[in-house]
Order: C-alpha cells, then sequence, then structure tokens
C-alpha cells in the first residue's frame, strides 16, 4: 500500500510540476512578444530560460511516461 500512495504522490508531483512549466512557458513567451528595452532581461536571455524550460517539461513529461508505466 505505502507503494501505491508514493506512486500516486509522484504522478501528481509530476503533473502539477508539468502545469506550471506550462504557465512558466506562456509568460516567458509573452514576455519575449512583449519585450522592451526596459525588460530586467535581454530576449537572448528570455530565449535561454525558454529552452531551458521546454526541456525541463521534457524531462518531467518522460517522468510522468515513467510513472504511468509503473517502473
Amino acid at each position: 500500500m505505502i507503494m501505491t500512495t508514493i506512486q500516486s504522490r509522484l504522478r501528481d508531483k509530476a503533473l502539477s510540476k508539468m502545469h506550471m512549466l506550462n504557465i512558466e512557458i506562456r509568460d516567458l513567451e509573452n514576455d519575449i512578444k512583449y519585450s522592451t528595452d526596459q525588460n530586467l532581461f535581454s530576449t537572448e536571455v528570455l530565449l535561454a530560460m525558454l529552452q531551458g524550460t521546454k526541456t525541463e517539461l521534457e524531462v518531467w513529461n518522460y517522468i510522468a511516461e515513467l510513472v504511468e508505466k509503473d517502473i
């Protein structure tokens, strides 16, 4: 029973993290789209942040797949 609880929590954690990363991606895309010279970060930095966030989302998608396959 403990393993089922841990797997359930891991699945919930992965889905929650993926949801937050999707929000972060959307926000970064908006920041890039509406970029001005007064932004805290340059467009190049925002693009790098966006790519890193997309990569992290891919990793969490893979983790979620492994949890679903019960590995």
